[in-house]
């Protein structure tokens, strides 16, 4: 992490980051979203509220919360350079409140970790949603959806 920090205040950047960080009992850990301030300072963490849970009969099993500690709160949006950001987490996306909530706490971007890995995108599926979100100067989001695209769309 010094890394990041050290390249962000060395360029004058703000970097978002997913990272996975160690729990205090070390049975699980945490997937965290973190701010990076231009200075290199970590100014915000959020930690994942919605773990990707899945039972499928006769089919795949799938338990995000068998690894990862559950977060327990929304991080309200903070001020940055390039207005008022709300932190998710991949499969936040499923959980619209989620949005309309950072948008009503006047957020005008938000900002989603997701994997790039092949095995983290294929078992969440998070790279298979787009979400479109208006947030007009009332500041509160007028437009909010996701739909699932298929590999070949």
């Amino acid at each position: 992490m010094r890394g990041i920090q050290e390249e962000a205040k060395a360029h004058s950047l703000a970097v978002n980051v997913g990272i996975h960080e160690p729990t205090i009992s070390g049975k699980k850990v945490k997937n965290t979203s973190i701010w990076i301030d231009e200075n290199g300072n970590i100014t915000q963490r959020y930690q994942k509220i919605h773990l990707f849970d899945v039972e499928i009969k006769d089919g795949p099993v799938l338990k995000e919360s068998n690894s990862v500690e559950k977060g327990m709160s929304i991080l309200p949006p903070f001020d940055t350079p390039v207005g008022r950001v709300g932190l998710t987490i991949c499969f936040d996306v499923r959980a619209l409140y989620y949005y309309v909530s950072l948008g009503y706490q006047s957020a005008h971007v938000l900002l989603a970790s997701i994997p790039r890995d092949k095995l983290g995108a294929e078992a969440s599926k998070c790279s298979d949603y787009h979400i479109s979100i208006s947030i007009h100067s009332t500041n509160r989001p007028s437009a909010l959806g996701n739909t699932a695209k298929s590999k070949g769309d």
